[in-house]
């Protein structure tokens, strides 16, 4: 499986994670935190701060747990609380590699690689505007 690691410094304190391509049990990992989260955020508001609590807890939180293989932190793994509370240009980071190795994970996916066939198909399927 491929890895990546990602490594900032904060405060004088290095930050580091190393994250792979999924297995089985990674996906499954990440199914029932997004479950969690989604049910956490059951009757969110259309408050911006509690959208992005929503999404940060329900799409983001579990791909990074789940596709997290090492790291240096004290604990693991890292509550919602401590994760939302990370620098955000190690969040981001951590984030690309996440969503790099598992583009599947990604919110709206896209497959990068379809035939001609399939590319053709998919713009008749389109909404014409």
């Amino acid at each position: 499986m491929q890895r990546k690691t990602v490594e900032i410094e904060h405060n004088g304190k290095t930050m580091r994670v190393v994250v792979q391509q999924s297995t089985a049990r990674m996906g499954m990992l990440r199914s029932v935190l997004i479950e969690k989260g989604a049910l956490a955020s059951a009757g969110s508001t259309t408050n911006p701060e509690d959208v992005a609590m929503s999404i940060l807890r329900a799409i983001y939180y579990p791909a990074f747990i789940a596709g997290t293989v090492e790291n240096n932190f004290d604990h693991w793994p890292l509550s919602f609380e401590e994760f939302i509370d990370l620098p955000e240009p190690f969040e981001v980071e951590w984030e690309r590699a996440i969503f790099e190795l598992n583009p599947h994970w990604r919110f709206v996916y896209e497959p990068q690689d379809r035939t001609a066939e399939e590319e053709a198909e998919a713009k008749k399927k389109a909404p014409s505007t």
